[in-house]
């Protein structure tokens, strides 16, 4: 099974998305699961760059 981990291109993704509710499409970019994709998650990606996640 392949190592996921968090990515520039993630990040990116992130950021282009930020303000926007959380649907089916984005919910993954949604980090902290409060609804919004906010810079919080954002910068939580950023931190966590190259490390796994579950």
């Amino acid at each position: 099974m392949p190592v996921e981990r968090w990515l520039k291109a993630d990040n990116t993704t992130i950021r282009g998305q930020i303000g926007q509710p959380v649907t089916t499409a984005n919910f993954r970019d949604d980090v902290d699961a409060n609804g919004v994709i906010a810079k919080g998650d954002a910068l939580q990606v950023k931190t966590d760059k190259g490390k796994r996640f579950p």
